[in-house]
């Protein structure tokens, strides 16, 4: 697993556990949850609905800010709102 993917990974692990426990936090619908890009200093807050954020883990997506992408790594399968959707390509393409 190259750093980029690892990094998603454990960003949408904290994901999993913010949904799970900061439900309540959710303003105007939507909560804040941790961009889910290869940057491991992006901190950045995406803010998802319910339904969204289920989407996203029912396709195996990550959610992240639009434009913090690898394009070498993954390719962008959806978004609105500011966030996009990504999946990850499989090795050699």
């Amino acid at each position: 697993m190259d750093k980029s993917t690892k990094n998603e990974t454990i960003f949408r692990a904290a994901n999993e556990q913010l949904k799970t426990r900061l439900g309540e936090l959710e303003l105007n619908g939507r909560i804040p949850f941790v961009c889910e890009c290869g940057d491991m200093d992006c901190l950045q807050a995406v803010e998802l609905t319910t339904d969204e954020y289920e989407e996203a883990r029912r396709g195996d997506l990550f959610f992240m800010i639009a434009g913090h992408e690898d394009l070498a790594t993954e390719k962008v399968v959806g978004g609105e709102n500011g966030y996009i959707l990504t999946e990850k390509l499989a090795h050699g393409g």
